[in-house]
């Protein structure tokens, strides 16, 4: 009798953590449960099933209610990932993220026309190959376009450069680059991102920014972060690169004809000739900027003296010497 009440927990068990999968996201999934994570593999006929239904491909994760104790019982408080490894995208693909705990990993994928994410907990870019040759995206203006709330994105190993030959198209120049709103954590891994000729690297707002081993390249860049950590990477723009750095950290290895960090402009007065900014550079301007605030703190605080303190003396002074005249002169009056 216990053996069969074990057997219908397990069975009962089994049942709840599939009816749980099934519901969490909008593709069926082959699963693997592991100590730390459930790995969920979406394979190509999955995927063709789902653009047959929504004309592009989505990707969709929902939040499922459950009981906190059912949800220990049933191994389901731990990360799912998602991974999605050697397919051809052969149209845009819009990724919803609505649970907490749902990452999503590409892996040697091609995709073409567009990427957009609403919301997402991590998604994971690993050398994916890309090609664009159009103008007009499903969402937004730009290749990757990131419109939500994403907790982690990372680029890793990734050639993210536009493969198609777009001297061939006459009408469609597409806008091959990345515009993203709001990130906590990005991270540019051993990876080269190249946007094309209209195309831009677009930051809003991210936390953490971290480029390691990387190169950014783009006729403009906009980054906006708080945290920037780079190592031996390169940004190069043709028109113009901002970076603004809440925490104001130490940027290097920038080449644009005109680059603004932190409100500071180290562009060329040539427009048409790049500049380079080292590490030192900006260190240098940093140093000119702080001697400049000095001086004006300074200054301000002597005007304020003299306004409040030398002014007031020397108008007394004239005063008194005034009516001192004025006493003598009458005086001499009355003695003649």
């Amino acid at each position: 009798m216990q053996k069969l009440k074990k057997f219908f927990l397990t069975q009962l068990i089994k049942y709840i953590r599939w009816d749980y999968l099934r519901k969490s996201i909008n593709v069926k999934a082959k699963y693997l449960n592991t100590e730390e994570k459930m790995i969920g593999i979406i394979d190509n006929a999955s995927l063709k099933r789902n653009k047959k239904k929504n004309i592009i491909y989505k990707l969709e994760t929902n939040f499922i209610r459950l009981n906190p104790a059912l949800i220990k019982a049933c191994q389901l408080d731990k990360e799912i990932e998602y991974r999605i490894e050697n397919i051809n995208f052969e149209n845009a693909i819009e990724i919803n993220g609505l649970s907490s705990n749902a990452s999503f990993h590409f892996k040697n994928c091609t995709f073409d026309k567009q990427i957009s994410i609403s919301y997402a907990n991590t998604i994971i870019l690993e050398n994916n190959n890309y090609y664009d040759n159009n103008n007009v995206y499903f969402r937004g203006d730009s290749f990757l376009n990131i419109s939500g709330y994403v907790d982690k994105l990372q680029l890793k190993e990734e050639n993210f450069v536009n493969s198609a030959d777009i001297k061939q198209y006459h009408i469609s120049k597409p806008k091959f680059g990345i515009h993203a709103k709001k990130i906590k954590t990005l991270e540019i891994i051993n990876s080269t991102i190249t946007a094309s000729e209209l195309g831009e690297i677009n930051l809003e707002q991210v936390e953490h920014l971290t480029i390691k081993n990387s190169s950014i390249n783009a006729p403009e860049i906009y980054m906006k972060a708080d945290e920037i950590e780079q190592i031996n990477s390169s940004i190069t723009a043709e028109k113009g690169i901002i970076i603004d750095n809440q925490d104001n950290n130490t940027i290097h290895n920038l080449t644009s004809p005109i680059i603004i960090y932190n409100g500071i402009d180290f562009s060329s007065e040539n427009k048409s000739q790049n500049i380079y900014i080292d590490e030192e550079k900006i260190e240098l301007q940093k140093a000119r900027q702080q001697v400049i605030k000095t001086l004006r703190k300074y200054s301000n605080e002597y005007k304020f003296y003299l306004k409040t303190k030398i002014l007031p003396q020397i108008t007394v002074s004239k005063m008194s010497k005034t009516l001192k005249k004025k006493k003598s002169n009458n005086s001499n009056k009355e003695g003649f």
